[in-house]
């Protein structure tokens, strides 16, 4: 792939990336649009903070929090 865009439409399209939702993948190599799976934080995994981004995020664009699922 020539570009950081490239790769990130090939992973959500392609049929051998189907069933790796809810995983966090990041750019290990910059500069080489390669993206691996990494662990998720701990802070990233908590849902209580997960549910407030969400309503603060909903408000901010003008939207009841229940609008629209996460």
């Amino acid at each position: 792939m020539q570009f950081g865009g490239d790769q990130l439409a090939f992973m959500a399209t392609a049929p051998e990336m189907a069933g790796k939702g809810g995983q966090f993948w990041g750019n290990s190599k910059p500069g080489q649009h390669t993206f691996e799976r990494v662990a998720i934080s701990k802070e990233a995994q908590d849902a209580a903070k997960g549910q407030r981004l969400w309503t603060l995020s909903a408000a901010a664009v003008g939207l009841a929090p229940d609008e629209a699922s996460i």
